[in-house]
C-alpha cells in the first residue's frame, strides 16, 4: 500500500520528489552500476522512503527505463528538430542533404545538453557507457522515440550515400563505430569538465580545445567514415 505522506503531497512537490529520484537514482548507478545499487541507496541518498520509489516508478526496473528515457526524450525533440531543419534547407536548394548535415544534426544537439554541467547530463554519459555491462541489458529496449529517430536517420543516410544500401552490416557497423566514438568524446570532455582527469598530459590538453573545434573534427571523421566506399 502506498505510504499516505506521498499520497498527500501537492502535485508540485510531486513532482519535485520524482525529479530528486531521478537525479539521485542516474548519479549512483552511473557511479556503481545499475546491479551494484540499490533502491535503499537510492531511498537515502534522495531522502525520500521506499513507498516514494514504488509510487512514482513501480520498481527498480521501471526507474532505469525513467532515467534513460528523461534524457532521450529531450535529447531525440532535439535532434528530429535538427533533422527538419537540415532537410528543408536541402529541399529549398533542390538536393539531397549531406552525411555531414546528417551527422551535425545528431551530434550538436548531444553536445548542447550532455557538456551543460548543472544538468546532471554527465553523469547519464558515464552511465550510458557502461551499461553495455550490465547484466539484463538485453531486456531494456531504446526508447520508442530513439528507434523512430534512428529509423529516420539511417533512411536519409542511405539516400545520401547509396553504396550503404548494399552492405547493411557494414553500414550499422558504422554506424556503431559513429556512436561510439561520440560516446568516447563527450566521456572524456564530461570528465575534464568536472575535474576527473589531470589537465597536464597532452592527450587532455589537446581534448580541451574549444568544444566547437571538438564537435567539427568529430563530424568531420564520423562523416568521412560513413561516407567511404
Amino acid at each position: 500500500m502506498v505510504n499516505i505522506d506521498v499520497q498527500l503531497q501537492e502535485p508540485q512537490s510531486q513532482t519535485a520528489t520524482r525529479a530528486r529520484i531521478l537525479d539521485v537514482a542516474e548519479q549512483l548507478f552511473a557511479e556503481h552500476g545499475v546491479v551494484e545499487t540499490t533502491i535503499r541507496m537510492i531511498t537515502d541518498a534522495a531522502h525520500v522512503n521506499v513507498a516514494a520509489v514504488n509510487y512514482h516508478f513501480g520498481g527498480k526496473d521501471k526507474l532505469v527505463r525513467a532515467v534513460i528515457g528523461r534524457r532521450m526524450s529531450s535529447l531525440e525533440a532535439a535532434r528530429g528538430a535538427r533533422l527538419d531543419a537540415v532537410e528543408a534547407l536541402a529541399e529549398r536548394e533542390r538536393r539531397a542533404p549531406g552525411v555531414a548535415e546528417l551527422v551535425e544534426a545528431l551530434i550538436a544537439p548531444l553536445f548542447e545538453q550532455a557538456l551543460d554541467i548543472d544538468s546532471g547530463w554527465p553523469h547519464f554519459i558515464r552511465l550510458i557507457s557502461r551499461l553495455p555491462w550490465e547484466p539484463g541489458i538485453e531486456e531494456l529496449a531504446p526508447p520508442p522515440e530513439a528507434l523512430k529517430l534512428f529509423t529516420r536517420f539511417d533512411e536519409a543516410l542511405v539516400r545520401a550515400a547509396p553504396h550503404l544500401a548494399r552492405d547493411e552490416a557494414a553500414r550499422y557497423w558504422r554506424l556503431g563505430f559513429m556512436r561510439g566514438a561520440t560516446q568516447h568524446t563527450l566521456l572524456v570532455l564530461t570528465a575534464i569538465k568536472m575535474g576527473r582527469l589531470p589537465r597536464e598530459t597532452p592527450f587532455i590538453k589537446a581534448m580541451s580545445s574549444d568544444v566547437d573545434t571538438i564537435k567539427h573534427e568529430l563530424v568531420a571523421f564520423i562523416a568521412g567514415g560513413l561516407s567511404a566506399a
